[in-house]
Formats: C-alpha cells, structure tokens, sequence
C-alpha cells in the first residue's frame, strides 16, 4: 500500500500554493489524527511549512518531491480544473476497494497541457475534452478514448458591447468548439479569436475589457458572471453533446484498459444516484470550494458511454477537420 507521507508529499506537489491542513485527510482518505502525525514529522524535518491562516494551517513543501514510494499500483489521473468531475470520486473508491489502486489525481489549467501529458506519459488516464483527445490521437496514436463523461456546464457569454470585438476561448478544446458552432448565429461572424492558456487569463480579459465574447466552462462562468458577464447560450444547445471522456495511453495493455474503462463506467452510474454524496472528496483533489462543486452538480449531465452516432453529428455540426479523418472511429475503444 502507499503510506500515507508520500500521499501527502504528492498533494503538496500539485499545489504548490500550499493545502489547507483541515482538507488534506479529505483528498487522501485518511483520518486527521494520522495527517496531524505525518505533518507534524514532516514539519520538524524541514519537509514542509505551515502557516496559520485565521483558525486554520495552510501547508505548503519546502523541498521538491522525487516520488518516493509512490509507484507500483498508482494509478495516475490527469484532469482539467474544473468542477466537472466528481464522479472520480466513486471511481478512486472502485479502484481502491476491488484492486487496491490509489487513484493520484494531477490538476491541469487547459486541454492541452492535459492531454499531452498523456500523450508523453506522464499520466496513465485523462479526463480532457473529446475534441483535444481525437487530435492527439490523430497526430499521435498514443491514446485510446476509452469512456464517456460529462457535457454541459459550458457557455458563451458576452460583455460590454464597447469591448473589442473579440471572442476568448480555450484551443483545441470543447470550448473551441463550441465558438465554432456559435459563429453566424450566437456570435457574429470574422471576430478575432484570442486563446486564453489559464482560467485567471479569461478573468483578467475580462477585467481589462479585452474581448467581448467568451466562451468558458463552470466555475469560470461563475467569476464573469461577476464581472457583469450575461449568458447568450450554453454550448449543449449549440450541439456540443460531449464535452470531457476519458482517454488511456495505449503504455496501458488492453486489458488493463478494460478494466479501468469498466470500473470508471460503474462509477459514473453509482454517482448518477447521488451526486451530493461524492462532492467533499473531489474538491479537496482539486482545489475547489465545495459549494461551487455543488453547483456544478446542476450545470452538467453524465454520459458514461461513447456514442460514435452522437458524437460524428457534434463533429460535423461544428465543422472539425482532423488530421485523420477516421479519428473519431479509430480513437474509441469500447468495452462490455
């Protein structure tokens, strides 16, 4: 089994601006009383620092982490920051109870940067848009889309008329897609188009008044929201029908494929009978407040099945042209 130090050191790793201590037991799953005892030997070898925010610590590594004895049955999970995927939540309990997997979770601020760490393997599974992943396969053939996931969530927005006449959008991406299919209709035609690689980019375009379309998914609708940003569509009206799915490497054999493609649509089904339940976990993996993932809950529909059918019309609706043009057949891996 991994120890619990080296889940703690690996968290801390992916959030370099420290972890609030009074969440860390939530994304490891572990009690508090033993990440008391791990922080406080961590703490006197000059592993780590604590701060005292108001009544709570905020821990952050002094020292990089080389992995230690995370290896062996560590399964690694890449996704994009968002509120999409609780439903990882059920899934690391599935591959920890049936075969004693830990599910190590790294957070990514975009598409691409998560599927091509897939892709050079520093991931085992990801969970990034569809379009991102059938451009990697097509460039690539280091992946196989083996899950469904989430849609909805998304939308394109629209600021003060007197902002440039620009849309914002993450690239290659489901939000990409979804400006595709909004020109000439939600958003009018020959805008330029300016890609934002973080959430904190489209905020601050915002707050400059840079652009006056974007196109983002929850919880960054939330922030423009607050900036005075309105709804002019959501990207599931525009035909956009997946959004994420998961992906594997092909470094994975088949069969380890099948099982993590049949484990993760399992869990899907068990999340869709109560979606409250498995929110703590997920936002203490990627660093959201959890009443924001709950409101996500309500902003996004599971699908945990590939429907090339479903899928070949949200391609053709937005107009994608891939390098392989038999992508969106070749890339799915179905299993039963």
């Amino acid at each position: 089994m991994v120890g619990v130090k080296d889940l703690v050191l690996r968290l801390l790793s992916q959030h370099p601006e420290g972890v609030l201590q009074s969440s860390i037991h939530k994304a490891i799953g572990t009690s508090k009383s033993r990440v008391s005892e791990v922080l406080r030997e961590l703490e006197v070898a000059g592993v780590i620092s604590r701060v005292k925010l108001g009544n709570q610590y905020l821990v952050k590594a002094l020292k990089p982490y080389e992995g230690g004895g995370v290896k062996g049955r560590v399964v690694r999970l890449g996704v994009v920051w968002s509120s999409e995927y609780p439903f990882i939540t059920p899934f690391a309990k599935e591959l920890r109870d049936r075969f004693n997997y830990v599910l190590d979770v790294t957070v990514y601020s975009n598409a691409l940067r998560a599927t091509w760490a897939l892709v050079r393997g520093e991931v085992d599974l990801v969970l990034s848009p569809l379009i991102t992943q059938l451009y990697a396969f097509s460039l690539t053939k280091a992946l196989r889309i083996v899950g469904g996931g989430a849609y909805g969530g998304a939308a394109v927005m629209e600021g003060n008329p007197r902002c440039p006449n620009v849309v914002a959008s993450s690239e290659l991406s489901a939000m990409d897609a979804c400006r595709a299919a909004a020109l000439g209709e939600e958003v009018p035609k020959g805008l330029k188009t300016v890609y934002f690689s973080r959430p904190g980019d489209a905020v601050r375009l915002a707050i400059e008044g840079r652009a006056r379309y974007f196109v983002v998914w929850h919880p960054l609708t939330e922030r423009l929201s607050l900036l005075g940003l309105k709804h002019v569509a959501l990207c599931k009206d525009l035909g956009i029908t997946y959004c994420c799915t998961l992906a594997a490497s092909v470094r994975l054999n088949q069969s380890l494929r099948r099982r993590f493609a049949l484990t993760y649509s399992k869990a899907i089904e068990e999340f869709a009978k109560e979606p409250g339940r498995w929110v703590e976990w997920y936002s203490a993996k990627v660093g959201l407040p959890v009443d924001v993932v709950r409101r996500g809950l309500g902003m996004y529909s599971y699908r945990s099945y590939l429907d090339k059918a479903l899928i070949g019309r949200m391609l053709s609706r937005v107009g994608l042209q891939l390098p392989d043009p038999n992508a969106a057949l070749n890339a799915i891996e179905e299993f039963t």
